[in-house]
């Protein structure tokens, strides 16, 4: 697990650890908290969290997702063998404003995730910014899409895990993360990548003006902007 998120889950079980003396201290104004644990399934990955429960209305959660998967897919008629590695934590809040199940989201998700990419040539070719390449000359394309580190997410969900007197709950959540721009690094492998090669800096040119022109269009797409988060998971209440 990554450090940084220790001190926060630290920092969730130092909170339950002193409000009992808070408790004891301001009475009925302090509910006790509850501790659980949760693994989870969802679009940003597969993981794992550790929730708070402020009453039953409140619940603080800290998670953590990782995961990989592959697939094909052309940019501007250039297709691309696309590996994507989810590496994110969260940290939310959510609102039971009813004291049961349903509750509302809201918090933020710092992403690691990266997507490496690595263009395969067509006939012999590869297309850079329109303009046709001979494979040879190229090598091979590749590079790597880094999406937005800080996001935000908002949604709403099912939990019932400090609702009820069972000690478990099935939980679920939707709704969407908020991203910004995504960076895309691409560059050459063969004869001219090489800045001694007497054409490398007229493809360079072209390969930069692809970048730019990708970068735009996938930071543009709505489902980078609005990506849709579906979560399914299972949560125990340790305490």
């Amino acid at each position: 697990m990554p450090s940084g998120i220790l001190p926060r889950l630290a920092a969730l079980m130092m909170l339950a650890w002193i409000a009992p003396a808070a408790q004891a201290q301001f009475g009925g104004l302090v509910s006790m908290p509850h501790v659980a644990v949760g693994l989870v399934g969802s679009t940003l990955g597969i993981g794992g969290d550790v929730a708070l429960g402020l009453g039953k209305h409140v619940v603080l959660r800290g998670a953590q997702h990782a995961g990989s998967i592959g697939a094909n897919r052309s940019f501007s008629n250039q297709p691309y063998q696309l590996f994507a590695k989810a590496d994110n934590r969260s940290f939310m809040l959510d609102v039971h404003p009813f004291g049961g199940g349903i509750y509302l989201s809201a918090g933020k998700v710092i992403n690691k995730s990266t997507i490496a990419l690595t263009g395969t040539p067509t006939g012999g070719s590869y297309t850079v910014n329109g303009q046709a390449y001979a494979a040879d000359s190229i090598g091979s394309i590749v590079g790597a899409i880094a999406l937005p580190e800080n996001s935000w997410f908002y949604g709403l969900g099912w939990d019932h895990t400090f609702g009820n007197s069972w000690p478990a709950s099935l939980t679920s959540r939707v709704g969407v993360l908020r991203q910004d721009r995504v960076k895309l690094a691409l560059s050459a492998t063969g004869p001219y990548g090489q800045t001694s090669n007497p054409a490398y800096v007229s493809f360079q040119t072209e390969l930069d003006a692809e970048r730019v022109r990708q970068e735009q269009s996938a930071s543009d797409q709505s489902i980078v902007k609005n990506m849709p988060v579906i979560e399914l998971g299972i949560r125990l209440r340790l305490f």
